[in-house]
C-alpha cells in the first residue's frame, strides 16, 4: 500500500462521474485519518515491539506513568468493533477505537485523529471506548492504557471523574508530529552507525518506510530550508536557490 501511496498508484475516481473513465488529471488520491493511522501505525508495527513502544512512550506527553516495558505484541486489530451495551456507553451500535493491541504487559487503545491542532480529541469518546472495551476484556483483569494521537487541545493527560466505568482512567496525548521526530530521531542515529548488521539494516527500512508514510500525509521534518519541497514554497526556482545559500552554513 505504501509504495503505491508513493508513486501515485492509490487512486479514486473523482466524485463528477463513476460511471465513466476520468482523464488522469480528475483522479485523486484520498488521505483521511484513517489511511494516516493504517500506514503509519502498520509500518511501526513491524518494529521490533519493544522499540515500538519505546518510540510512542516517549513521543507522548508526561509518560513518565507509562511502564517502560511492554513485553513482546501478541496480536493488534485495527478498527475492532466493540460492543455498545451499556449505559455508560453513548454509542447506540458499536464503539470503534482506531487501533487495539495486546501486549504481554498490558492492552493499548490508540484513538487518532488526522492533525495535531483539529482538536476533535474528548473524554465522550475515550469513555465509551474504555467502557466497550471492558465489555470485551473485563474479566480477564487486564491494565489498559489509552492513549490520544493528534486532535488534542493540549497535552496534558487527562483523567475521566465522570461516573461510570470508566472513572479513574488516565488518556495520555501524543502529537503525530511528536511521534515523527522520535522516529526521525531514531532513524538518524541507525543510519550513522559505523557498522550494521542485518537486523539493524532491517530496522532502518522499516523507520525509512514510516517517514515516508507521514510525507505522505504532509509531516515533515525541516533541518533545512533546502530542504524544503519546492511544491510547497510559492517562490521561483531563482530566489529560492538565493535564499538557501544565504541560510547555508
Amino acid at each position: 500500500m505504501l509504495q503505491s501511496f508513493i508513486k501515485g498508484k492509490l487512486r479514486v475516481k473523482s466524485d463528477e462521474d463513476e460511471k465513466e473513465s476520468l482523464p488522469q488529471e480528475k483522479l485523486r488520491v484520498v488521505t483521511n485519518e484513517d489511511t494516516k493511522t493504517s500506514s503509519v501505525i502498520g509500518e511501526m508495527l513491524h518494529l521490533p515491539a519493544d522499540l515500538f513502544w519505546t518510540l510512542l512512550r516517549r513521543a507522548t506527553a508526561f509518560h513518565e506513568p507509562l511502564p517502560e516495558s511492554a513485553g513482546e505484541i501478541r496480536f493488534f486489530e485495527f478498527w475492532p468493533q466493540w460492543s455498545a451495551e451499556g449505559k455508560d456507553i453513548s454509542n447506540t451500535d458499536h464503539v470503534e477505537p482506531d487501533v487495539f493491541i495486546r501486549f504481554c504487559n498490558f492492552d493499548l487503545i490508540l484513538e487518532a485523529k488526522k492533525t495535531d491542532n483539529c482538536e476533535t480529541q474528548g473524554p465522550i469518546q475515550w469513555s465509551n471506548e474504555i467502557c466497550a472495551y471492558l465489555n470485551e476484556y473485563a474479566e480477564e483483569h487486564r491494565k489498559l492504557y489509552l492513549i490520544a494521537l493528534g486532535g488534542n487541545m493540549d497535552l496534558h493527560s487527562s483523567s475521566l471523574n465522570e461516573e461510570g466505568r470508566a472513572k479513574g482512567h488516565t488518556v495520555y496525548k501524543c502529537s503525530w508530529m511528536s511521534l515523527l521526530e522520535k522516529v526521525h530521531e531514531q532513524l538518524h542515529m541507525l543510519k550513522q552507525l559505523p557498522f550494521q548488521d542485518s537486523h539493524t539494516a532491517q530496522t532502518i527500512r522499516i523507520l525509512d518506510d514510516v517517514e515516508s508514510s507521514f510525507n505522505q500525509h504532509g509531516d515533515r521534518i525541516m533541518e533545512w530550508l533546502r530542504d524544503t519541497p519546492k511544491e510547497l514554497i510559492k517562490l521561483n526556482k531563482n530566489n529560492l536557490n538565493i535564499i538557501a545559500d544565504i541560510w547555508k552554513i
